[in-house]
């Protein structure tokens, strides 16, 4: 689960005097045509786009791309991820976006698009671009308090060719830590069978306890297994709500027990612990997992 987006202008929405908020091209002395679509984009009415013939196809920054104008803010010690969507109808590629660290306004060094993607992007399809990033990881940015974003084209393919890429609908933002919470599979059994080729449900309970209680559960976001199956019941409505608060453990906390349908799970022979995925009423993530065995395994 992501958080919040902290990338200004993040669908390229806003702006004035031909340029959107927030953003301002950087041509990196590589002759490029910069434009700000006010009649193409992916969710809104706008995009930003670049095209460009030259460039260096071995290092990304050094070709034209968007920059924010501003800083955004740093935690220290969390996960980032940034990504954009970028489309093209004439063989052009986008890259991942790249991450500029600064303390205070030294600058500290860059993430994400350094190096070529090696990617070819299919043509008039919007294409979601992704880099997530631990800082803990990177000793040299342990003193980081700030990034910009940078948008680039990918010519590594493309030098020498006129190519156009649109970028739109950035994010910059924290990728939440779950909460991790007990479950039990099938309460009251054990082996755990799932059979995949069923077309039955699976109970699995989320097991309520002193520290978690399980009111606090958003019902319209729980998957379960690696395809993301969703509960075989509305448990929307209040009265099969209801129907599914047991205290399968008899341990006097209440439980909540949902069902997926086995063939939805996307268990496979071999697969020994499935896990559910969902967030509390205030968008915390959620997880918890169990052991399985796999029928016909």
């Amino acid at each position: 689960t992501l958080g919040p987006n902290l990338a200004p202008n993040m669908s390229f929405e806003l702006g004035s005097g031909g340029l959107p908020a927030n953003w301002f091209p950087n041509p990196n002395t590589v002759p490029a045509a910069f434009a700000w679509d006010r009649s193409f984009g992916r969710t809104g009415s706008s995009s930003v786009r670049i095209t460009t013939t030259d460039g260096n196809p071995s290092i990304p920054l050094a070709n034209p791309g968007w920059r924010t104008a501003g800083f955004i803010p740093l935690t220290p010690g969390t996960v980032y991820e940034a990504s954009v969507y970028t489309y093209t109808s004439d063989g052009g590629v986008g890259h991942i976006p790249a991450i500029q660290f600064y303390s205070d306004e030294r600058f500290l060094g860059t993430l994400g698009a350094v190096i070529p993607s090696g990617i070819v992007d299919p043509n008039d399809t919007w294409v979601k671009k992704t880099y997530r990033v631990d800082i803990e990881d990177f000793p040299g940015l342990a003193t980081a308090t700030k990034v910009r974003l940078v948008v680039v084209q990918d010519i590594f393919a493309t030098k020498g060719s006129t190519t156009s890429v649109y970028f739109d609908d950035v994010y910059f933002g924290e990728v939440l830590p779950s909460l991790e919470v007990l479950v039990e599979i099938k309460p009251g059994g054990y082996p755990n069978s799932v059979n995949p080729r069923s077309a039955g449900v699976v109970p699995v309970a989320v097991l309520g306890s002193e520290v978690f209680d399980v009111a606090h559960v958003d019902v319209t976001t729980p998957t379960f297994g690696p395809d993301g199956g969703f509960p075989a019941h509305d448990l929307s409505d209040q009265n099969t709500y209801a129907d599914h608060l047991q205290d399968v453990n008899l341990d006097g906390y209440i439980d909540l027990v949902l069902h997926f349908g086995q063939e939805e799970t996307g268990l496979a022979p071999g697969d020994t612990e499935a896990c559910i995925r969902g967030a509390t009423l205030g968008g915390a993530p959620i997880r918890g997992c169990d052991s399985v065995s796999i029928k016909g395994d």
